[in-house]
């Protein structure tokens, strides 16, 4: 499929017809898939972008089916402009496209208008095909075209907005994303030939049936028919109610946000706020004593160390002097007392048999000895004292000495760094007090915000009723199969023999067989062409080692290089949006849809690395044909210059709040 042209007429921020062509039949020497849109956000780049998916799909659209009112969405989307005196009531968007059909090559025009009529919206379908109108009943069966041409789900992944996608992604519980994978392997048809052979089946055993049997079934088939029509209203009443459920927490949010920038946040804590205060005030005044003890104390002392130092030294000499003065003193008494003993005329001579010469030499020698040795009066270094104080003093003194040089300044620093954290979340809490806004101007915003949460629980509430009955409707639906299945089985050994029934059985068995067998080839070629992708896309080699999906389910589980399971909740942005788009590539080259990509807001989350490996890599290979709607921070002048050999058109789209409407120029913003 290639998407030769889009005109839009009227529709949203664009004034008038307006023709994008997008392709031609010229032949280049290489191929250029990339048709580039460029515009400032609310330039209209996401309204075209949804303009494509409401031309094929109408009502079908998937955003739309979730959000509700279809007619109401159509009369939206017709331009209006304040300046013009007649407003427009109408607008249309076409889309030309070339698709291969039954192995020939064909010209598709679709064209989708819509106009207001006396409050009405009137909705038209004109479907051309190589330049001739189908007749009424092709057009009928065009939109079951459209879905096989493009299921919707796969619409997503084909015209994929790059923030968005990465929710599907991430969601395991996704049923379009998984019917998608269905479609892309080629199951979905599978699918329709076991119904078709069911139906058939089913037939013709109504045919051979009895009367009663007969009877019974179609009973059955009509209660069926009933669940199946609750169900279905019950969830459109359920799809609305979601509608309903998430417009009420944007409200809540929205109010949230406006009671906090009033500063209600600090009006619901106003009491635990001055209760702090108090406290914090408390406790400063007590480390404030805490410093004042101090500084009554001993932390003059620490901070003069150097003459707390020289005080201590000289105290202690001053002490060590006085007690050898002491000493001293003692040892001259005593060694006057022995000096006269040596001295005396009986000293050695009762001992020794000396000669009184001799004797008189060894008292003198002795006598020298004694002086020199004992004598402390003389040899002791003289030693002003200053202080003169006790030995109990001075022990007192140094040890306050030692505890301000060394204990103070630690207990100093710590409490005023206590004083500090404390002073500052006195200031914090202080600032809060100021903030908090008078009653009567958040009062009414709390009171709207209680109740929208009353409303959100009877939603709520509401939710669980609807999924409760539709638990019972399935529940209801199942024992209607299985007293289905009966009959069906009570039918077939009536007919046990019947060669039809017998082939339709061979035929079921041989497509179940097919079915599994398809599936888990096209699995294991689908986790193959994601590793090799992502692993060239992303800048962290076998970050993702492999892939598994289940066959059966389609759950989609990642495994790192050590056979650990990846987290997909755990992935950042840009790598859940890269897991993304190697998804979609890989589903795309195992299928052999050969479908334009159509891409929005794509590179919002990336960071350089990988948005190069975007740029080289995926937009200019994933398709042979690659819409992207960009701004310009998005796709700048350096990824311009990169993208440029592979862009074949672009089409700036300039918003003039002045006029209120976009005008569409070619080329880039600056080319």
């Amino acid at each position: 499929m290639i998407i030769n042209k889009i005109i839009i007429d009227n529709y949203g921020v664009f004034c008038g017809r307006h023709e994008f062509v997008l392709h031609s039949d010229k032949q280049t020497k290489k191929p250029k898939p990339i048709i580039l849109f460029g515009g400032m956000n609310g330039a209209g780049k996401t309204t075209l972008f949804n303009a494509i998916k409401l031309c094929l799909y109408g009502d079908e659209i998937p955003d739309q089916k979730k959000n509700g009112n279809y007619k109401a969405f159509l009369k939206d989307k017709i331009h209006q402009s304040g300046d013009l005196l007649i407003q427009s009531n109408y607008a249309s968007v076409e889309i030309e496209f070339q698709y291969s059909k039954n192995g020939r090559l064909n010209t598709f025009v679709v064209e989708r208008q819509w106009e207001g009529d006396q409050g009405k919206i009137i909705e038209n379908l004109n479907v051309k095909q190589d330049g001739e109108c189908l007749d009424e009943l092709e057009k009928e069966s065009w939109q079951e075209f459209v879905k096989e041409l493009i299921p919707v789900g796969l619409s997503q992944l084909f015209f994929f907005d790059g923030e968005k996608i990465q929710k599907m992604m991430s969601d395991d519980s996704n049923k379009e994303f998984k019917k998608s994978i269905k479609a892309m392997f080629g199951l979905d048809l599978v699918e329709r030939l076991k119904a078709d052979l069911k139906i058939y089946r089913t037939k013709y055993l109504m045919e051979k049936s009895s009367k009663p049997l007969e009877m019974e079934r179609d009973e059955l088939e009509n209660k069926l028919r009933l669940i199946q029509a609750n169900k279905r209203m019950l969830e459109d009443q359920k799809s609305t109610l979601t509608n309903d459920v998430k417009k009420t927490e944007n409200i809540i949010v929205e109010y949230k946000d406006k009671i906090t920038s009033q500063g209600g946040n600090y009006l619901e804590n106003r009491e635990s706020l001055i209760s702090m205060k108090l406290t914090l005030e408390k406790e400063i005044e007590v480390v404030k004593e805490k410093l004042r003890d101090l500084c009554s104390g001993l932390l003059p002392v620490s901070l003069a160390p150097t003459l707390a130092k020289r005080l201590r030294s000289q105290i202690i000499k001053e002490n060590e002097f006085k007690d050898n003065k002491i000493a001293s003193k003692l040892l001259s008494q005593k060694s006057r007392t022995f000096l006269k003993r040596i001295n005396s005329k009986v000293f050695l001579s009762d001992v020794l048999d000396l000669k009184s010469v001799d004797l008189k030499k060894i008292k003198k020698h002795l006598e020298e000895e004694i002086k020199n040795h004992f004598d402390g009066e003389d040899n002791q270094e003289k030693l002003k004292i200053l202080h003169g104080m006790s030995q109990q003093q001075t022990s007192i003194i140094s040890y306050n000495i030692d505890s301000s040089l060394n204990g103070i300044p630690d207990k100093i620093n710590n409490l005023t760094k206590e004083y500090e954290r404390k002073f500052r979340k006195l200031q914090k809490t202080q600032v809060g007090i100021q903030r908090v806004p008078d009653d009567e101007l958040v009062r009414p915003m709390y009171d709207r915000l209680n109740e929208l949460y009353k409303e959100s629980g009877g939603l709520e509430s509401e939710m669980k009723g609807l999924d409760e009955k539709l638990g019972q409707l399935n529940n209801d639906q199942n024992e209607i199969g299985r007293k289905i299945s009966q009959v069906d089985s009570k039918l077939e050994e009536n007919n046990k023999s019947d060669m039809k029934l017998l082939l339709v059985k061979k035929t079921e068995k041989v497509i179940d067989a097919y079915y599994k067998d398809l599936a888990r080839l096209k699995s294991h070629n689908l986790t193959n062409e994601f590793t090799n992708i992502f692993n060239s896309l992303h800048r962290k080699k076998d970050m993702i080692h492999r892939i598994e999906i289940n066959p059966e389910t389609f759950d989609v589980c990642l495994y790192d290089i050590n056979n650990r399971a990846i987290d997909k909740h755990k992935l950042s942005s840009g790598e859940m949006e890269i897991y993304a788009m190697s998804m979609v590539w890989g589903l795309a080259k195992i299928s052999g849809q050969n479908l334009p990509f159509i891409i929005d807001t794509p590179l919002g989350r990336l960071d350089s690395h990988h948005r190069d490996n975007i740029l080289n890599i995926f937009f200019p290979n994933a398709s042979h044909q690659m819409l992207i709607f960009s701004t310009d921070t998005e796709v700048d002048r350096k990824n311009f210059e990169i993208l440029k050999p592979h862009i074949s058109s672009a089409f700036h789209l300039e918003h003039s709040d002045k006029e209120k409407n976009t005008k569409v120029k070619k080329g880039y913003f600056w080319n």
